[in-house]
């Protein structure tokens, strides 16, 4: 699991900073899930990603969910600090959205930034499901950070970490 640890971090760190090195200063364009100054049909579309998320979560079908994710994909779970691949994370889901469980998934307050080919959204959410109350909680609320790549004019999702706790 460590290489997908450093992987991420390369991703992190050598992409939103290690890139610009020796180059122009970036801008950053914060852009708030409201509405925003120039956003443009870039924050339309990474919208549009997030509502995909939402929508393959609620539908339980995890090839929906992954549909906009690059083939480099990694995800980190921050509660246990596993980290997966595209492949990992399919059969992730499959196990999360098997019959019998429902989940709901609600996004909330997405803070989306975006400059050139990169752009980070950090958002709350919110789950909720059957099997949560038979474990006798009322569901799980979390933070969730999107980091997506332009490539070729087409915005993917290539990391995702997250952590999360049980509602009470």
């Amino acid at each position: 699991m460590k290489p997908y640890l450093y992987i991420l971090a390369v991703l992190l760190i050598g992409g939103g900073i290690g890139y610009y090195i020796g180059q122009k200063s970036v801008e950053w364009e914060k852009v708030s899930s409201v509405g925003g100054p120039s956003g443009g049909d870039d924050l339309k579309i990474i919208r549009s990603v997030l509502e995909r998320q939402t929508e393959a979560y609620n539908l339980h079908d995890s090839s929906l969910l992954l549909r906009d994710c690059a083939s480099s994909y990694i995800e980190v779970n921050g509660d246990t600090g596993e980290a997966f691949s595209l492949e990992r994370a399919q059969l992730f889901y499959y196990d999360v959205f098997r019959p019998g469980k429902s989940v709901t998934f609600t996004v909330k307050n997405p803070d989306i930034r975006i400059s050139r080919n990169l752009a980070t959204v950090r958002a709350g959410y919110s789950k909720t499901s059957e099997a949560y109350e038979r474990e006798g909680i009322k569901g799980r609320t979390g933070e969730g950070l999107w980091l997506l790549s332009r490539n070729n004019g087409h915005w993917q999702i290539v990391s995702f970490a997250w952590n999360e706790e049980a509602k009470e």
